[in-house]
């Protein structure tokens, strides 16, 4: 009696199993392809949107001092300009000043809020580059995305624009 098993049940389950390995490898990669151009096409998004409040604040620094925004009335401004094009843009828009004190936020008072010269991409923008960072936001009690762009004259940063936006909007399966 012949005891051996056709060559197709010898071969079929080895190569069944390979090929559900590369699905899986494939899938996990496309994945993760996927998350990393949405989260890239937020970050472009939100850089857009610090860029065109950068504008604003532009025209306010050249027509003041070096120090345009350390008065109060100043400070209030910017903080009502916040407040508006956060609105506009649907994003939350703060403006710190290089000690790390928030003088305008959409979202909340800044005499109410916290030193800010201690996060990521705040410390990124302060040395002149884009900072980014996504992480909990405790002020809003969510999960946010961070872009912020630094404020510059004379190759001096007068300030950060930090633009952020909820990600706890987004499935799970595509955060970071």
């Amino acid at each position: 009696m012949n005891t051996r098993r056709p060559l197709l049940a010898q071969i079929y389950p080895p190569y069944l199993a390979l090929a559900a390995l590369a699905a899986l490898a494939l899938s996990l990669y496309a994945s993760h392809e996927m998350k990393a151009e949405h989260f890239s096409k937020i970050r472009e998004q939100l850089e857009i949107h610090a860029r065109t409040f950068q504008r604003v604040l532009d025209e306010s620094a050249r027509a003041g001092t070096p120090d345009v925004w350390e008065t109060a009335a100043a400070q209030a401004d910017v903080d009502r300009l916040c407040k508006r094009f956060g609105e506009t843009l649907r994003s939350r828009i703060t403006v710190i000043l290089p000690p790390g004190t928030v003088i305008g936020d959409s979202q909340e008072l800044p005499p109410h809020m916290d030193n800010h010269g201690d996060r990521p991409e705040i410390r990124q923008a302060l040395a002149g580059q884009i900072g980014m960072a996504t992480r909990h936001s405790y002020t809003l009690d969510t999960e946010m995305m961070y872009v912020a762009i630094p404020v510059a004259q004379h190759g001096r940063t007068l300030a950060v624009i930090r633009v952020a936006t909820s990600v706890s909007d987004i499935p799970r399966v595509l955060r970071p």
